[in-house]
């Protein structure tokens, strides 16, 4: 009985040391998305309306920026009380209107993927995990050291084509960095410039973790282009039937 118990043991054993281990990318994901607060309480954000105060350079304007899971969204950038710009994703497509319907309609290509790729940036609606399901490719490069830390890498593809990589802190799980080579405002200014986004004070709203404070920084120069203020973020707001029509 002694050795039929002891054979039972080492086949247990041997069973537990073949089965493979969890993939590094796999495991620094979830890593990350528990800091954040979970896989419930991130796909349990079915929307969200941000508050926002946007620095460059010498201007200063207020955002309201609202997104939802189905796919729409729209930003209304306000300065001295009025609405001189807003963009977004309604039922017929990405659009954009200028003060004064300067311009009106459609959206550039460039422009309308940047938006697109906003709604599935692992920032507002969703989480790192859930990328690979939306066609979207996550790889891990090796690590890079930058200010004294050994940041996990891992570089997403989007569908469309559009190559993006975070950089993950292992001393907190958050996502500190993004670096890629995009324009500013593509809406704007296509201009390519390699840019860094950096990600300070992370808070807890309805169950998961936010950064508050946001700066774009040109790598090239070092030079802060822009520097963006959480003033309120709300999970889950009451959304209007026409909350994403366009003007």
């Amino acid at each position: 009985m002694k050795a039929f118990a002891i054979a039972c043991l080492a086949m247990l054993a041997a069973g537990c040391a073949s089965a493979p281990a969890k993939p590094e990318l796999d495991r620094i994901v979830d890593q990350h998305v528990a800091a954040r607060g979970g896989r419930a309480a991130i796909e349990a954000v079915k929307a969200v309306r941000i508050a926002l105060t946007i620095q460059e350079a010498d201007s200063r304007v207020d955002a309201d920026y609202l997104a939802s899971r189905d796919g729409r969204m729209r930003i209304d950038i306000v300065q001295n009380g009025g609405t001189v710009y807003s963009e977004g994703i309604d039922a017929q497509g990405a659009w954009q209107w200028v003060e004064n319907n300067a311009v009106s309609g459609p959206s550039s290509a460039s422009g309308a993927a940047a938006l697109q790729r906003g709604l599935d940036a692992p920032m507002i609606l969703r989480g790192l995990h859930e990328l690979p399901a939306r066609g979207h490719v996550l790889t891990l490069l090796p690590s890079e050291r930058i200010d004294r830390i050994d940041y996990h890498v891992i570089r997403v593809r989007f569908v469309d084509g559009y190559v993006t990589r975070y950089y993950v802190n292992p001393q907190t799980w958050l996502i500190d960095r993004r670096r890629d080579t995009r324009p500013l405002h593509p809406a704007v200014d296509a201009t390519p410039t390699q840019i860094e986004e950096r990600y300070f004070d992370w808070r807890e709203f309805g169950g998961v973790r936010y950064p508050v404070r946001t700066t774009q920084v040109d790598l090239a120069s070092g030079k802060q282009l822009q520097l963006t203020l959480t003033r309120s973020l709300t999970v889950n707001p009451p959304l209007a039937p026409n909350a994403f029509d366009r003007p």
